[in-house]
């Protein structure tokens, strides 16, 4: 049985149809090995118990192998048998092998990760391209379903390995917690050696073309200041018990994001909400006002004066509408619909036409859906880069000269997307949007040879997933990432905090020893900001720094609005081998791991 992310079910299928086919599938003259087991599907085309049943059955009859999703899962073997012998029972007790791909999933708080470990089975197999994803915790949870209580209990990996290697991780540390870092890290990592395989992209270079992965930090426009500055400013003079204080930036992300991509972004959000808001002349005569309306009260919700909030709406959608009354009067005098009012729009849009003006085709990945159809919107008002002077251009064309690929997308039309994508003879498809969480997993887009990461993201292996969605097996031209970060923002921050997390996994996962790039403090310390302008940067001599031509003419027709040089993201995560251990010092964390357990 193999369990899996529901959009990577039909990768899966067609990986079985190119490595192990069908006799059916390819010709005899062929020097292939077939498979002799059938390949059973269980999907979201099976929409009743009896339909799911008869897959179930069918494979537990005839043996091979059964893909299926998470929840698909968590769905049958929850649910109460109505026979002795059930398809619950099948799945429980599936035969010799469990499969769990994107093995991050498995998480103890979750309820699919209870019914996983309860499976009795000979051998379990847990597949995963990012197993460190957010802290050490999650990746205990993994090891710890493939071989139970093989590093003690959640406490005490905690206490052993977990806070150790955290404390010792940032530039701050002290000398005595970078060195127990560094043994308990080396430790862990002998502990994991013999049921841990660990296949990094060094097996896939001499395979593979180059792939070059530059971050931009680009300036804030005026509009973008006003805005971000004056929301951070509030939500820190409102101390810890404000809804986007310090001690929750979470919340505040995503306001910010809004911000920092296009403020027009905030202008769509308005759009799409559905709050209900009451102007004062339609008040109805029983109506209660439930806060001061009092412009001189202290209460944060003196920003909504003058309009009266019904009493159901949740915390949370109060707290959205005094956001979106506060950010019309921020407003005031806003012409919607101009691309200079970012510039990390201005970018993007001459990295997409300089990528086309070469040939090349191009992901676009967000967070956002709404800066998705931001995006959208500033494509359709114009024309396509042309390589042929006499041909006439044309302007884009959702489904024609570029997708777009979200959680809304069904599945089936998700393949077809995919597929016209990477055919080469599909001249005039040039450019996939893509929302980061619904397309960094489990697709191919090798079609493309150039990624744009508009924004950060708190899980840095939402955007390396993402990045590999063209640097993998069947690409044949050079890679090109480009990760696009507002400086003096919220989201520098949440950047150096990727490199901290990837850090950390590089440590106890690939054994390297990557130099700590910021303190604790400024890990912790995310809202803060600034009004200082920054100086324009000198990017006289890019031509010599950078043989990529579309990060050239970025570079020399966007240069004002960014505030450094591109620089590779591969730099921060150096493996620093005179940091390795000794043999005496391995002998030495050794000694001290068994004198504390």
């Amino acid at each position: 049985i193999c369990i899996t992310q529901v959009n990577t079910l039909m990768n899966w299928v067609a990986e079985f149809d190119m490595w192990l086919p069908t006799e059916t599938k390819t010709s005899q003259s062929e020097e292939i090995r077939f498979r002799s087991f059938p390949v059973h599907l269980l999907c979201d085309n099976h929409k009743t118990i009896d339909s799911r049943s008869k897959v179930v059955k069918e494979w537990y009859s005839e043996g091979g192998v059964l893909l299926l999703g998470y929840e698909m899962y968590r769905l049958l073997t929850s649910r109460k048998p109505r026979k002795k012998k059930s398809k619950k029972d099948s799945l429980l007790q599936p035969g010799p092998d469990l499969i769990c791909d994107e093995g991050h999933r498995i998480k103890n708080s979750h309820a699919s990760s209870q019914m996983l470990k309860n499976v009795k089975t000979r051998r379990r197999i847990v597949l995963t391209g990012y197993p460190l994803q957010n802290n050490l915790l999650e990746y205990w949870c993994m090891v710890d379903f493939v071989r139970p209580n093989f590093l003690g209990t959640r406490q005490e990996f905690s206490n052993m390995f977990e806070r150790p290697i955290f404390n010792g991780q940032c530039a701050d540390s002290t000398e005595s917690d970078v060195r127990l870092m560094r043994f308990r890290s080396h430790v862990l990592h002998s502990l994991l050696k013999g049921f841990v395989q660990r296949r990094s992209h060094s097996v896939l270079q001499n395979r593979l073309p180059m792939k070059e992965e530059h971050v931009l930090m680009i300036r804030l426009s005026q509009w973008q200041k006003k805005l971000y500055n004056t929301f951070i400013g509030q939500r820190m003079e409102g101390g810890s018990g404000s809804w986007c204080s310090s001690a929750n930036p979470i919340k505040a992300f995503s306001v910010c994001c809004k911000i920092w991509n296009h403020p027009d972004v905030i202008i769509i959000f308005f759009r799409s909400s559905s709050d209900s808001v009451v102007p004062p002349n339609m008040l109805p005569q029983n109506a209660v006002v439930p806060f001061s309306m009092d412009k001189s009260s202290d209460n944060t919700l003196d920003w909504v004066s003058g309009w009266i909030v019904p009493l159901f709406l949740t915390k949370k959608a109060l707290l959205k509408l005094i956001f979106k009354i506060q950010a019309k009067e921020l407003l005031t005098g806003y012409e919607p619909g101009r691309v200079e009012f970012s510039g990390k729009m201005v970018v993007l849009m001459k990295i997409i036409n300089s990528s086309i003006s070469h040939g090349d085709k191009i992901l676009v990945f967000s967070q956002s859906l709404c800066t998705l159809s931001l995006i959208e919107e500033f494509l359709t008002n114009q024309f396509i880069p042309t390589q042929d002077p006499y041909q006439p251009p044309s302007k884009w064309c959702k489904n024609e000269s570029y997708f777009r690929l979200d959680g809304n997308t069904h599945s089936a039309d998700r393949e077809k997307m995919i597929n016209q994508f990477n055919n080469p003879e599909k001249k005039n498809m040039w450019l996939f949007l893509l929302s980061t969480r619904a397309g960094c997993l489990g697709i191919n887009l090798i079609g493309a040879n150039r990624v744009v990461v508009f924004d950060a993201s708190w899980n840095p292996c939402h955007d390396a997933q993402a990045v590999c969605r063209v640097y993998r097996y069947g690409q044949q031209k050079t890679c090109h990432i480009y990760r696009l970060v507002c400086d003096q923002s919220m989201e520098k921050k949440i950047y150096e905090r990727q490199i901290s997390k990837q850090g950390m996994s590089d440590r106890v996962v690939d054994k390297l020893n990557p130099s700590q790039q910021f303190t604790k403090q400024d890990a912790l310390k995310l809202m803060e900001y600034s009004d200082v302008e920054l100086p324009i940067v000198d990017l006289s001599n890019i031509l010599e720094e950078t043989n990529d031509p579309i990060l050239q003419e970025t570079c020399q027709q966007c240069g004002q609005w960014l505030t450094r040089k591109p620089f590779h993201h591969e730099s921060l995560l150096l493996d620093c081998k005179d940091q390795r251990l000794t043999k005496a010092e391995k002998r030495a964390a050794q000694k001290g791991y068994e004198r504390d357990k």
